[in-house]
């Protein structure tokens, strides 16, 4: 059964009422009589200590940022505070009384202080997101222990040992590659898992999963759609990148694995003038040009012996009436720069932002129209801004479902006064799925099995289920770009069933070696019927339900 605790999805029309929702939090926690004052109803974000440790610059950040979200909130009696928790400061007797209290507590680490202020910026929003959570998902025992990690492998470490040391039964993050790395023998050893956001690969491992978006799965699904539309030859142009390492590594087993033939793969470097001549020879410029040449010179010799004893001046209007269809074929070629075919029928373009707007130009000028290639995106190209570049109107990328984030960047912004990073649904979902799963098995909520589980769960980029491997799948949408508003073509699934399903249909409808198509497969859960529809285009635009939040920003490239 799907979980789906991603409450606002459900509101989406609900700015940010929780009045039936929170009665309140506890203020403080008192050590030495273990009285907790204020009623609890709802998660706490941080506890603190009898004896107050003097504030740090990030219990500054802290409370200012819960005070913004209080003045959002209706009125109530007790209010909740925020702090870092400073138990580890306590001496072992206080701290076993502290973690022995019934709570469950989730430590957070966040690249705070880190020197970096864009780094503090996406610490902010992480754990503004975090705190929006804990709140919603109406869970007294839920205690969020957040640690700074300074945005290093060593702050990481030390974060991870004084949140172990205060107590929590699962970690969520770190941010950076490096320092989940870093992290990672510290967390096995106490048997603690972890939810990392970064979407390295390299450092996914049982017990410690990546939330994080996967560029690989990107590209995958939009591979999948082409196919289905009848799209067999691929071609790609990369960028030397990480994120084009990822894609380049991926590319040849997911086009082959789906039936298809990847005919030619071009680089560049991340600078805009170094794009030239890698799409130039994608296009096989020089070679269709000299075949245009060759073309347009067999044609005129045609039109000459037709025509033997005409003088110049006269000689298009004569070709006009005696051989219209010729003087159609001349006036054409003329038109373009080449001539002949391209040996694919799409092309990959695994890049966003600027780099995107610089590289989409460059392929139309030399003559790969889109109007007969199909260009093709990952979740770079989630941004709204794209309509305005000709070429990639009609394109395709795969992304979430974006009705989820609108309503989610819309909330944030209501609360707080600006717009979230794209990351920052990462941190709602992994607090979230924490608070389903102890609903589960209050005893042993982050056991592998429950971790796992195989059903998935809804957040708010749709489905999405971690693995054994430490990798996530996530249920994605295709969307094509428009000059307004892009559209979707094929729907995010409801289920991980359907994904299944829908993987089945096509491993027999393509893959088969048979002649006949099959009309069902059996599988030992039953017959599936290969025409039960789950896999549909449709042309209408995507039904927005949500306010507008606007300037939503591409997926997050990899964290490293």
């Amino acid at each position: 059964m799907l979980m789906r605790y991603a409450e606002m999805k459900k509101n989406t029309l609900m700015a940010l009422v929780l009045t039936g929702l929170i009665a309140g939090c506890a203020s403080e926690t008192g050590i030495s009589g273990s009285k907790v004052r204020g009623s609890v109803t709802q998660g706490t974000i941080y506890e603190m200590p009898g004896k107050k440790a003097p504030a740090s610059p990030l219990d500054y950040r802290i409370v200012e940022n819960t005070k913004a979200f209080l003045r959002a909130l209706p009125e109530t009696s007790n209010q909740p505070t925020a702090f870092e928790s400073r138990s580890d400061t306590l001496p072992k007797e206080s701290r076993t009384q502290v973690i022995n209290d019934g709570r469950i507590r989730v430590g957070l680490l966040l690249p705070f202080e880190s020197g970096n202020e864009t780094v503090n910026e996406v610490a902010t929003d992480l754990f503004n997101a975090a705190q929006l959570a804990v709140f919603d998902v109406n869970r007294p025992e839920i205690t969020l222990i957040v640690k700074p990690t300074n945005g290093t492998k060593k702050g990481a470490v030390r974060a991870a040992r004084a949140a172990l040391n205060e107590g929590v039964q699962i970690i969520i993050g770190p941010v950076f590659a490096d320092s989940v790395r870093a992290v990672t023998p510290i967390a096995k050893s106490a048997n603690i898992p972890l939810i990392a956001f970064s979407n390295d690969r390299s450092v996914a491992h049982q017990g410690v999963w990546l939330i994080g978006f996967l560029p690989e799965q990107n590209l995958e699904r939009i591979i999948e759609t082409a196919r289905l539309e009848g799209k067999e030859r691929f071609a790609a142009l990369i960028p030397e990148t990480p994120y084009g390492q990822r894609i380049a590594a991926a590319l040849e087993p997911t086009v082959t694995r789906y039936g298809g033939e990847l005919v030619q793969v071009e680089y560049y470097q991340e600078e805009a003038q170094s794009m030239f001549d890698p799409v130039q020879k994608l296009a096989q410029y020089d070679d269709r040009k000299l075949a245009k040449e060759e073309e347009m010179a067999r044609l005129m010799e045609e039109a000459r012996l037709l025509l033997p004893n005409t003088e110049e001046e006269e000689f298009e209007k004569a070709l006009a009436e005696k051989a219209p269809e010729l003087f159609a074929q001349i006036q054409e070629l003329e038109r373009r720069e080449t001539f002949g075919e391209l040996p694919f029928d799409a092309v990959i373009l695994p890049e966003g932002g600027v780099k995107l707007r610089s590289l989409a130009p460059l392929l139309p000028y030399f003559d790969v129209d889109p109007r007969e290639v199909k260009f093709l995106g990952t979740g770079l190209w989630d941004d709204p801004q794209l309509g305005q570049e000709p070429p990639l109107v009609g394109g395709w990328y795969a992304a979430p479902d974006p009705g989820g984030w609108k309503a989610f960047s819309g909330r944030y912004k209501k609360v707080y006064g600006q717009k979230p990073r794209r990351i920052a649904s990462l941190a709602y979902d992994a607090v979230s799925l924490t608070a389903a799963l102890s609903v589960i098995n209050p005893d042993n909520p982050f056991n592998d099995t429950a971790m796992t589980n195989a059903d998935g769960f809804l957040g708010i980029d749709g489905i999405f289920r971690l693995n054994e491997d430490g990798l996530n799948e996530r249920g994605l949408a295709v969307l094509e770009v428009r000059r307004r508003k892009n559209k979707i073509v094929t729907q995010a699934p409801d289920s991980f069933v359907q994904i299944d399903r829908a993987k089945l249909n096509f491993n027999a409808l393509f893959l088969s070696d048979d002649l006949e198509t099959p009309t069902e497969i059996k599988t030992e859960d039953g017959v599936l019927f290969l025409d039960s529809g789950d896999q549909q285009f449709s042309d209408q635009p995507v039904e927005d339900k949500t306010p507008a939040a606007g300037g939503d920003e591409p997926v997050s490239p990899i964290l490293q």
